[in-house]
Order: structure tokens, then sequence, then C-alpha cells
């Protein structure tokens, strides 16, 4: 509970000693405090006539209205001046000279500043332990006066830490023995000073200044208790601190706490009463009421504060870690430190967010905490349960501490969280002892927290439906979903379903909870002192263990995302079944069906068209008959066109399908099932996966129509987005028609212009012109290049302009070279490395977003094959050798790869090099160095290259032996040919062999390539053509003539590893 601080201004005794300057100081003890400035206007009882003291000075007012001057022997700078009688006349004799008037009243500030300047001696004249008891309490009630008020909150504080550091000094003495003991610990005002510092000061401020005074007490105190009671009272300043509820004050507490641990490790110190685990709950209370539950802000240490400890990020987490190593560090801490329930309890309640988190992840500084949160907890449970299983009774967690942190887990901040889940519930099964070891199909996967024993858990701690959801939801929220973990999610339903059947026995039996052995009694804790995580014992016992309709839907989710269509779909029958038969918990909803909807949308079977269209219309007749849980929404209708969109491909009705469900929604009088933008996006893209002629054509009516029905029609659902038009540009990108281009650039200026009349929904971004110049990338258009640069300089103006969504990156440059090298105009190259080094000079200046990459690269060296230039070549391999110094600058995704080789070796070929299998070899050298595997496409462009080199016999024979050295390669890489890896060898033999001088050589090639199996219709082409009619019929063992056979008169291991087209001959016959 909350201390209420009651502060009091202590009123000193009215001076009565007599008046003495500066000059005349006494060395004794000093006289009773004056009374308090406040009181210096009240009628007084009538001086004696006293004569006029001139004064060679004048102060800032009158010290007797501050409180009698020095109060009769007390230390002051300043001269005594007597104030005026009661009669104002200044209380001389009536046959005196009058007095001058009273100067104005002082400011109430002055009027302290001059008298903490009268109580405060001269160390020079009163050396610490040398003041009288009057002059001490003077000092502690000057304190008192400073704190009292709350005006001049910063002056107060830092007047209220001067005196209170004479105190300190008092109490130690100039030397050691030298103390006064006069000055008792109530003196220092601990608890009000320290209040005043926590309205005055905030952050590493405060916490200086707190440890200051722990500091000066220390150097006073020393190592001694020679008192007859504790003199350094650590506990009680901490105590004050906590009080303050603040992260400064917390930290202070935290720092101050460490210092007094510190001591105690010190074998020449002790104290008779040193910090004890309330001691540290009470810091651990302080650091969870800092944050204010309404503040977004993380519970932290603020700058410069924290301790020399770091066990976590978090201030409750690392305390409550520093506990647990002090207990393992030193045996006679452990019996007074060790954390007990309500340690463990608090922080892993504030770790989880305490009661108004709002579901933030976490109370922690920033992405390093919040992403170990759950794991945080997790460790403080495994230590609950160590605890108890050495014996301690106080550390059991209940059902309360689980709950608190399965829910903590269940944010999946970390990776590990689904495992830790598993283990916790794995562990309240066997505490509870609520399934035998045959039933729970868990037992091996035992953890860190598995601490059971054989007795009975003294709590009950049987997992609810509420923790075996948020496993489930884990579980679905994965990075991987398969069989394994269906599996494994199914076998937790069913030890829901077996405990539900044991609590409905218990109750039968007259039993509420049967699992319950001895309640949790949280009665003897405060409710201002534990967060229950937002629910009591009694409401989770109330929760029951019954699956529901959350656990059933998390469970569809889980076999969609295993891609487990069927599996799903039978769990929702049984559903079904169950609800028939009254259990209406387990009743399935529109998400169920939604969710088996989604799983069949994912399938790639051949059946999930046809399935799903049947689950649509089970939903259609079970809404009919009354059942309005499961009546279809636009998510149903959505789910089933991307179903239908997945086997597109293989269906090729699939679209008219599509377009039935589409009529259908239009059709229904509800508004709720009519389509809507994203349905009809879903259309489009049924149509592009189909690849039907039609889809461009039909995407942009879908576009025309979505505007009618919006603008005519009043349908708001309809109103065109930017996806569906970027998703019709798309559409006329990847339709293979002369005009696409022209028609998706249309499109995309009917966007500008809509968008700057004022829809914002038709906003163009970055990938809408990415996908208008991918499309006149594709086109055949001789200004397709053209067109597609000036949209890539239309999308920088936009950016230098200010326009906020569009911005070229590396994909629109690298289209946009893509575009140029398939221009074959002569330009190309140059163009497109003008580009390329566009996207360098940007990276140098900072942009990453244009950071070339291997991709980009290669384009370039495409584009300069493509020019048809006589130094392509050169160019090429100049680009080649700035990717390997990207590479060795440490820039790895500029490294060549087999792609890049491969297009390097196709310069080569195109080349005019006179010895063009020399560059070849000399490139596969390079490959090999800089560790790039060659593929198959590499060695057939190497067998290209080598067929086209030209030169006398002594070339051409070098030539063929590089040919044969690479397939000998080849084949000790155990590279596979392909259909295209004979063609270039039989070429480059014609090329390079005198067919009837090489005999040897023709016929060991020949035998090569019957044994691949690879012979198709274009191969036996080019061996009718190269080798001698009776040559191929003495092969065949037949007197046919050669041009009058087919592939498919060819042996069959001639052919074992093609697929042979029709035989139009044999057909017509």
């Amino acid at each position: 509970m909350r201390r209420a601080l009651v502060l009091a201004g202590r009123r000193a005794a009215p001076c009565c000693g007599p008046a003495h300057t500066s000059s005349s100081r006494p060395v004794g003890r000093l006289s009773p405090p004056p009374p308090p400035p406040w009181r210096a206007d009240r009628p007084r009882r009538p001086r004696p006539p006293t004569p006029i003291r001139t004064v060679a000075t004048t102060t800032t007012g009158d010290l007797d209205a501050v409180g009698g001057g020095d109060g009769g022997g007390g230390p002051s700078d300043k001269s005594s001046v007597p104030g005026p009688g009661v009669d104002g006349s200044g209380g001389g004799d009536a046959g005196g000279p009058s007095l001058p008037p009273p100067p104005p009243p002082l400011d109430r500030q002055v009027q302290l500043l001059e008298y903490t300047r009268s109580v405060l001696p001269d160390p020079a004249d009163y050396p610490p332990g040398t003041l009288s008891y009057p002059q001490v309490s003077r000092i502690s009630s000057c304190i008192d006066r400073w704190t009292a008020t709350d005006e001049h909150r910063r002056t107060g504080a830092e007047q209220a830490l001067a005196l209170l550091r004479r105190l300190v000094a008092e109490r130690g003495g100039s030397e050691p023995g030298m103390g006064n003991e006069d000055v008792r610990w109530d003196m220092y005002r601990i608890h009000p000073v320290v209040r005043l510092l926590d309205a005055s000061f905030q952050g590493r401020d405060f916490v200086d200044r707190v440890l200051s005074i722990v500091t000066a007490m220390e150097e006073s105190y020393g190592d001694r208790l020679d008192g007859p009671g504790p003199e350094l009272s650590y506990k009680d300043l901490i105590a004050a601190l906590c009080d303050r509820r603040t992260a400064h004050a917390a930290a202070a507490a935290e720092r101050v706490l460490h210092r007094f641990e510190e001591r105690l490790r010190n074998a020449d110190y002790h104290h008779p009463n040193p910090p004890t685990v309330e001691t540290y709950n009470k810091v651990l209370t302080c650091w969870r009421a800092a944050a204010p539950a309404d503040s977004p802000e993380a519970c932290r240490y603020p700058p410069g504060t924290a301790p020399p400890y770091a066990h976590h990020p978090h201030p409750c987490s690392n305390l409550l870690g520093q506990m647990l190593v002090l207990c393992e560090e030193d045996c006679a801490a452990r019996s007074r430190i060790q954390p007990d329930f309500l340690s463990f309890n608090t922080v892993i309640s504030e770790l989880s967010g305490g009661p108004s988190s709002h579901g933030r992840r976490g109370r922690g500084d920033g992405d390093r905490i919040k992403a170990t949160i759950g794991k945080r907890c997790y460790e403080h449970l495994a230590s609950m349960l160590e605890l108890h299983a050495q014996g301690n009774e106080h550390c059991a967690p209940d059902l309360v501490t689980f709950t608190t942190v399965i829910k903590t887990l269940g944010r999946g901040g970390d990776r590990g969280d689904e495992a830790r889940a598993k283990e916790v519930i794995d562990a309240m099964l066997r505490l509870g002892r609520v399934l035998d070891d045959t039933e729970n199909d868990n037992k091996d996967n035992k953890g860190p927290i598995d601490h059971g024993s054989g007795n009975r858990y003294q709590f009950d701690v049987a997992p609810r439906n509420v923790h075996f959801n948020t496993l489930l939801r884990l579980m679905a929220e994965g990075s991987r979903v398969d069989d394994s973990t269906l599996n494994q999610a199914v076998g937790y339903v069913e030890i829901m379903e077996k405990l539900a059947r044991k609590e409905e026995e218990g109750r039968e039996r007259g039993h509420a909870t049967p699992f319950l052995s001895q309640p949790q009694r949280l009665s003897e804790l405060e409710e201002d002192e534990l967060y229950l995580g937002g629910e009591t014992e009694e409401e989770l016992v109330r929760r029951g263990f019954a699956p529901d309709i959350y656990t059933y839907n998390t469970l569809l989710n889980i076999a969609a995302r295993a891609r487990r269509p069927k599996r799903a779909e039978e769990i929702l029958d049984r559903m079904i079944a169950r609800a028939a038969n009254g259990e209406w918990s387990v009743k399935p909803n529109t998400m169920s069906f939604n969710t088996v909807l989604l799983a069949w949308s994912k399938s790639k079977q051949l059946e999930s068209r046809m399935r799903t269209e049947r689950i649509l219309l089970q939903m259609q007749k079970m809404a009919d008959d009354g059942n309005t849980d499961v009546k279809p929404d636009r998510a149903t209708i959505t789910t089933c066109l991307n179903a239908i969109t997945s086997a597109a491909r293989r269906d090729r009705s699939a679209p008219a399908h599509a377009e039935q469900i589409i009529k259908r929604m239009e059709a229904s009088e509800d508004p709720l099932m009519r389509p809507d933008a994203v349905a009809y996006t879903s259309l489009i893209r049924c149509w592009i996966e189909s690849r039907d002629k039609r889809a461009a054509e039909r995407g942009e009516e879908i576009i025309d129509f979505l505007h009618r029905r919006y603008d005519e029609g009043g349908h708001d659902e309809c109103k065109p987005d930017t996806l569906v038009y970027n998703v019709a540009m798309d559409a006329l990108a990847k339709g293979n028609l002369p005009d696409g281009a022209e028609r998706a650039e249309s499109l995309l200026n009917r966007m500008q212009e809509r968008y700057y009349a004022g829809d914002s929904h038709l906003k163009p971004t970055t990938q809408s012109f990415s996908t208008v110049i991918q499309a006149w990338a594709r086109s055949d258009n001789p200004k397709a290049a053209m067109r597609a640069e000036r949209l890539l300089q239309a999308m920088e103006d936009l950016q230098s302009s200010g326009y906020d969504g569009v911005s070229p990156n590396t994909i629109v440059y690298s289209t946009c070279i893509m575009a140029w090298r398939n221009s074959a105009r002569s330009d190309a190259g140059k163009r497109a490395d003008m580009l390329l080094n566009k996207m360098e000079e940007a990276e140098k200046m900072g942009n990453l977003s244009l950071k070339p990459n291997a991709i980009v690269y290669t384009n370039a060296m495409d584009a300069w094959i493509s020019s048809g230039n006589s130094d392509a070549l050169e160019k090429v391999e100049e680009i080649l050798e700035r990717m390997k110094e990207r590479c060795a600058q440490g820039i790895s995704d500029s490294a060549p790869t087999p792609i890049t080789f491969n297009v390097v070796m196709k310069a080569i070929q195109n080349s005019a090099h006179p010895t063009k299998h020399k560059r070849a070899e000399q490139l596969l050298s390079q490959m090999k160095d800089t560790g790039v595997k060659p593929t198959i496409v590499t060695y057939n462009n190497f067998f290209s290259t080598c067929a086209r080199t030209e030169g006398d016999s002594n070339i051409k024979a070098d030539a063929f032996s590089s040919l044969l050295n690479a397939l000998l390669e080849m084949k000790d890489k155990r590279l596979r040919p392909d259909l295209y890896t004979w063609p270039a060898i039989w070429s480059a033999c014609r090329q390079l062999l005198d067919v009837k001088k090489e005999f040897a050589r023709i016929n060991r090639m020949f035998d090569l390539t019957i044994e691949s199996g690879l012979v198709n219709e274009y191969l036996f082409n080019s061996l009718r053509n190269i080798l001698p009619p009776h040559y191929l019929q003495k092969k065949l063992n037949t007197t046919k003539p050669i041009d009058q056979l087919t592939a498919h008169d060819l042996p069959a291991e001639w052919t074992c590893n093609v697929t042979l087209k029709r035989d139009r001959m044999r057909r017509d016959n």
C-alpha cells in the first residue's frame, strides 16, 4: 500500500537570549532556534528600550523580523538590527529619538535564505561535531521549513541538501570518535527531503543528489556502529525513495540498495538491519508503479542511472536477476533476499504489460526488450519451479502465474516462444496430475521447467482452454507449419476434450473443481501489490477445459497453413455434426468455412475448384435454412475466387467459373454480398493465371465497369483503387498484345488524371510505373525502350517534386535496361551503360534503393551484345571486372553468377575474335577462380562458341580438342546433357572436322549421342545434314531412304529421354 506522507513543519521555541553581533559569537552552545519568519509580524511582548545602534551596512531585511537575528548567540555574518515595537514607534523610550520606519515585508524565499544563513554555521568557526543540541535542532527545523513549502522548489531542494549535509557531517565529526551524538536519524528529515528532490529534479540529476547523500553518510559514519541504534539506515532511505513511485526514484533506490549490498560483502562491515526480500519487493513495486498506466512510454532506466549490473534491459527483470545472482554467490544472502512469490509475480506481471497495456508487446526499451519479454517470463517461471523443487514453498507459481506467462508467450515476440509455451503447458499437465502418463501425448516433451515431483502439486494449475487456445494460436502463426504441427495441435485438442470429460465427471460427483488440491489464497496480498494478469484465479477456473469455436477455428487455420485442405474439411464436418447434437460451443461460423476455403485456395490439387464450390453451396444452403452464423460474406467469395485462380493454369474453364460467381454476387439482394473491388481484382488475376488471350481486354472492361458502377450506380464497394489498376496493367503487360504497352500506359495516365482531380484511392505508386515499364520492355515497338526510359524520367521528376509514393528503385532501372536490351538498337549498350552509371552514382550518394545487383549488370551486358557493336565484347568484359571489384569490396549482391558468365560466353561467341575458343577457355578458368560453378548452359554456350571458331586446320583442330576436354570435364562433374547440348556439339563437328577424314572421332561422338537417349526431331535432322546417308542406314539397320525416316522410326534407346512430337506423316496416312 502506498504510504501517505504527512508533512508538518516544526515550530521552534521563541528566542529568549540576548542579541549578539557577528563580532561577539560565542564558542559554546547556541540558544534555541528563533520563531519562523511568518510569525514575525505577530504582536510580541514589549521589550525594554535599548539605545539605537548604528550599523555600517544595511542588510536586505530585519533579521529580527525573520526570527530574532541570531537568536541569542547563534552564528551569523550579519549585524543585528532591533525590530520595531508593538506600536510601530520602534519600541524606544518615550523621550528618546524616534526609530526609522520599518522596512517593507521581505519575500518569503529571501526570508528563508536569510534564516538559513543564520542557522548554518561556518565550518571554520564550528567544525563538524562541535554544535550544540539547539543549533542542531535549528538546522533540522530549517530543513522542515524548506520542505514544507511548494514554492521555489529547486532553491529549497538545494538549501535542504546543504543543511542535510551539515547534519551528516556533524554526526560524523571532524575526526574519528568526535561525532555529535545529539544528531538523530529523524533530524535528517529523509522523507520530506526526498519528496522535495523528486519534485525538483529529474533523471540523473535526482539520482546523483541522492547518491551524494549516501556518500556523505558513508564517509561520515564509516564502518562503525557506536550508537544505540543503526547509524546509517539504508532501508529508511530506500523506503522514502520507493514512496515517490517515479522512474528516477526507483533507479535511485536500486542504486542505494546495491551500495548497501556491496558494503555488506565487506567482511569488516556489519549492519544489524540488512536488506531483505521485502526491501527488494518494495523496489520492484516502485518500478512497477513508475510507468503510468495510460503512458505509452516503456518502463526503463533514465539515461545515466542504470546500475553496474546488467541482466536484462527491463529494470524489474534486471533487479530480480541480481537477486538470483546474489543468492547463488552468497549463502548468507540466500536466507534473507531469496525471491518469493511476490517478487516473481511482480516482475512477470510488469514484463507482461501491466493492467493497462492494451495489447502492447511488453514494456521495455524498444524491440530489444520486446523480443525477449516472453523468454524472460519463461525463465522466471523456470526459476520459481526450481526453487519450489528445492523446498521453497513460497515460490510455487499458481494458476495466475502460469496464465500470465502463457499470455506473454502468446504475443510471439521471439521464434522460440512457441516451444516455450508447449513446455509450460506440458509442465502444467504434469504438475496438476490431471492425466495419466498414458493419456499425456506430450509426456516426452520435457524442458527446463520440468520440476515436478511424485507428490500432488499444492495448487490447481491444470491448463484451461484459454491456455490451450493461446498455444494453438502460436502454432498457427509459426514460421513453419507442417503435418507435424497439425498432428501436435490435434493432440492438444484431444487432451482438452479428455479434461472436459473429467471435469464433467467431477461435477457429477459434486466437485466444482475436480483437479483442485488446495486453492490459491491471494487475500493475504494487497490488491495494489500484485497484478493478477487481468483475471482472478476463480475466473480462470470457471473458464473450463472444453474446446470452443476459437479452438477449432485455430485448428482449421493450422490445417490450412499445413496445406492439408482435406483434413481441414474433415474437422469442419465434425464441428457441424457436434453442433447438430447440441454442442453449441463448437458450432461453426463464417470464419470456420472461410478458413477451409482458404485451405483449398492454396491447394494445387485438381479438385480444389470443385471442393470450393461445394463448400460455398453448403454455406448458402445452411444460411437459407436459418443459420445466419454461416452466412457467406465478401471474404468468402474472394477466397473462392482465389481458389479458382490457383487452379487456373490447369483448368482452362476457371475464368468462366469465376465469372459465374461474380454474377451471382451481383444479383444478390444483400448489400454485404455484392462484389467489391477486391473481388473484381481477384477475377482479373484469375484471367491472368489462365493465360487466356482475353485477359488483357477483360481487365480493361472490369476497370470501366467498376467506374460505371461507382459513379452512376452509387456502389461504394466498387470504388476502383490503385491495386485493381495495377493488376489490370499487369494483364496488359503479360498479354503479348501489339498495343498492350500503350494501353497499359493509357491506364496509368487515367490513374494520374483522376488522382490529380481529387481521387486519393487512385494514387499511382512505384508498382504502377514499374508495371508499365515492364510492358514496354516486352513490347516489339521500336520506340519501346525510349518510352520506358521516359516513364523512368517521369518517376524521377515526381520524386524530386516531393511526390510521395513514387521512387525509382533497382527493379525499375533493371527493367528499363532490359527494355534497351530487347530493342536491339545500335545505341542500346550505351543507353544501358548510362543507366548503370547513374545507379552507381546514386549509390555513392547514399541512395541504396538504386544499388545495382548482378541482374542489373547482366542485363547491361546483354544490351551491349544485342547492340551488335564491334566493341561489345570489350564492354562486356569491363562490366565483368566492375562486378569482380565490387565483390572484392564486400558487395556480395554484385558478385557474378553463372548467368553472368553465360552472357559473357555469348559475347565471345558473337565477337569477331579469331580464336574464340581460347577466350572461352579463359572464361571457364575465371569461373573456377571466382568459385562459380559452370552449369550445363555454360557448357552449351562453350560448345557453340567452339563451333564458330574460324581459321586454318590447326586452329580448328585446337578448338575441337578444347571441346573434347570440356565434354570430359562436364562428365566428371556429372552434369547431364540437355536437349541443346548435342545439337551444339554436332554443329561444332560439322564446322571443325572433316567427316570423311575424321571418321573415328565422328563414330565415337555418334555413340555418345545415342547413349544419352536425347535424339529428338531437331537433333535427328542435324545428323541427317551432317552424316552420310549410308552411315545412318547402317546404324539404323535399314534400307529405307534417310529423308523418309522420322524420329519415330528411331530405336527406343535413342529417344528414351525425350518426348517426341506426334508424327504428322503417319497421322495423315
